[in-house]
């Protein structure tokens, strides 16, 4: 093979590679996002919880600084 041809072949063994490489970093970057979108949602539920454990915790503390009933 001449030089002109090993070039040739080694420029579309280059442009397949850089192919296949934007292709993967396409895809990381799409479950990238969707990952972040799921992280969002959940910090968001977790948030909830949060807000509704310190809402119960609170009634609960209200009624236990009352005193107890006579019978006791």
């Amino acid at each position: 093979m001449s030089n002109i041809e090993d070039l040739q072949k080694q420029l579309t063994e280059m442009q397949a590679m850089y192919s296949y490489q934007q292709e993967m970093i396409e895809s990381l970057n799409d479950t990238v996002v969707k990952q972040w979108r799921t992280i969002d949602i959940l910090s968001k539920r977790v948030g909830e919880c949060a807000d509704q454990i310190v809402a119960v915790t609170a009634s609960l503390d209200g009624e236990a600084s009352e005193p107890p009933p006579p019978h006791y």
